[in-house]
């Protein structure tokens, strides 16, 4: 009798939790549909001599625009439990899979052969660059890490020869002119592993940003290979390239709040007049603004000058400090985001 209570209750729970995954299935696919038939109409109207292919292009643009537009929206509400985002009801449902849904699957591989030439002080050096060649020939046909087999290449082409003189450089301590093959190659593969999972921890970012349910990432730490499985991936182009970017870091030269603020108030009385229906002298608000923005241009390009000067000083100090201490290692290091 205990036994079939047990079963009566394990049979309950999992009805329950099916119901559950099941009733945040239906509601996503519903708005999905919802998505798909505004975007149909929006594509006719845009373009109502539209066919074909260009048709169906014209429908999935308006779509990834609306599925973009609905991630942070509340789909669903329990009263007094809690609130579901599309974003994250997408995640509570039923996990079909690339075999059921379709989607996308992605290999991606980490360049070791660019991270041991940015390592190197002679990044052009053609014994350097032979090993590698080598390395990349042999890693088909090998179960050996990309440093192993460099490694291996370099001494077996040139015995004599030491990797510490063409990887010691006044930014990396932790290599000598005495340091030894093992010991530089330690160093690189250590390096290797870093490069490995941060860039496993990027592209964890990355998918996390596509609104897919339940994406799956293995890491293969021995090769630096990722495999990426994307299920219900409308847009293959957008998710590779996106996956396969690289970050840039731009710096912008923008106005200050004391030199803009100058100009809100003309701004606003100016719409104010135009709202109220009455005319705008422009001849004497364009001569105003005029003379307003020539001064704050000669005051801005006054200003730009000390600010060189000040950036040019400060790096000259800065150096100056980074020459009396060679001891401490400076070590900049740029990985894409």
């Amino acid at each position: 009798m205990q036994l079939k209570g047990l079963v009566k209750i394990f049979t309950v729970a999992l009805i329950l939790i099916s119901l559950y995954q099941l009733s945040f299935t239906f509601i996503v696919r519903n708005a999905e549909k919802r998505a798909m038939s505004v975007a149909m109409q929006n594509a006719e109207k845009t373009n109502p001599t539209a066919k074909g292919k260009a048709l169906d292009s014209l429908t999935e643009r308006q779509y990834k625009t609306i599925m973009d537009s609905m991630q942070g929206e509340t789909l669903v509400s329990i009263p007094l439990l809690k609130k579901y985002t599309f974003q994250e009801a997408k995640g509570e449902e039923l996990n079909l899979g690339l075999d059921l849904q379709g989607g996308m699957n992605v290999t991606l591989e980490v360049s070791l052969d660019e991270l041991v030439r940015s390592m190197s002080n002679n990044p052009k050096d053609p014994i350097l660059n032979k090993a590698i060649a080598d390395a990349n020939a042999a890693k088909a046909n090998s179960q050996a890490n990309f440093v192993t087999l460099f490694g291996e290449t370099f001494i077996k082409e040139n015995p004599n020869a030491k990797l510490a003189y063409l990887f010691t450089k006044p930014s990396e301590k932790d290599i000598t002119l005495t340091s030894t093959n093992d010991e530089v190659l330690s160093k690189i593969n250590k390096e290797a592993k870093d490069a490995i999972q941060r860039t496993y921890n990027v592209l964890l970012t990355r998918v996390d940003k596509f609104g897919v349910a339940n994406p799956n990432m293995n890491l293969d730490e021995k090769k630096g290979i990722i495999t990426v499985e994307l299920a219900g991936v409308r847009d293959p182009e957008r998710v590779r390239s996106y996956l396969q970017a690289t970050a840039k870091l731009q710096f912008f030269e923008t106005y200050s709040n004391q030199e803009i603020v100058q100009y809100l108030q003309p701004a606003n009385d100016a719409l104010a007049t135009y709202l109220s229906g009455a005319k705008l002298d422009t001849a004497t608000t364009d001569t105003s603004t005029n003379n307003k923005i020539a001064a704050a241009d000669t005051s801005k390009k006054n200003n730009n000058s000390n600010k060189r000067y000040r950036k040019l000083r400060h790096f000259n100090n800065y150096y100056r400090q980074i020459s009396k201490n060679r001891h401490k290692r400076f070590n900049f290091f740029t990985s894409f985001i």
